[in-house]
């Protein structure tokens, strides 16, 4: 990698963690030009374009990125569903976190999410299945800050985060449970 190249990786990486969309959006664009076939910038482009809601030109940079052998297919998978999510295609949404877990099926993140997913369309049982199977992962959701690399400290977030959406949403769902298991 050029130093050019390598200044331009570092910048992209500071301007996301510091959370800012627009810094983000130029410095992908620019390594891109530097490097075409950069896998980080092409993701990092691609979500910073789904941030400022131009989902149409965010798919045909982040779908390359699905190829087989491709590093990292969960995230891109992942933000893949976060687009549709904000589009309102919650099926199209689930389709790609489902595909993330067969990547990586001891990811907590992916599962508590497809279970926040269930849950807003209405599937408390698909739900609540989906988030006791996070609470078995192996390691819990990835950090924000790690560029999805290190993961965080097993089971706690994601028992929490279970633990937490269960006693919020159960009084609602033991009545639609109770309902649905009584029958006409």
């Amino acid at each position: 990698m050029t130093v050019r190249a390598d200044v331009l990786r570092r910048e992209l990486r500071a301007a996301y963690r510091a959370s800012l969309v627009a810094c983000t959006f130029e410095s992908a664009r620019e390594l891109l030009r530097e490097r075409p076939k950069n896998a980080l910038a092409r993701f990092r482009l691609g979500g910073a374009l789904a941030d400022f809601a131009r989902y149409a030109e965010a798919l045909p940079i982040l779908r390359p990125l699905l190829r087989r052998g491709a590093p990292h297919r969960d995230l891109v998978h992942w933000c893949l569903a976060d687009l549709y999510e904000r589009r309102g295609m919650l099926p199209r949404a689930m389709h790609h976190l489902r595909c993330a877990i067969r990547i990586e099926p001891q990811e907590a993140g992916w599962h508590i999410r497809l279970g926040g997913l269930l849950a807003r369309s209405g599937r408390h049982r698909a739900a609540e299945n989906a988030h006791r199977r996070a609470t078995r992962c192996a390691r819990g959701p990835r950090d924000e800050d790690s560029d999805g690399k290190r993961p965080t400290q097993p089971h706690g977030r994601s028992a929490v985060a279970y633990l937490t959406w269960l006693s919020a949403s159960w009084m609602r769902y033991s009545h639609h449970r109770e309902a649905h298991w009584r029958g006409p």
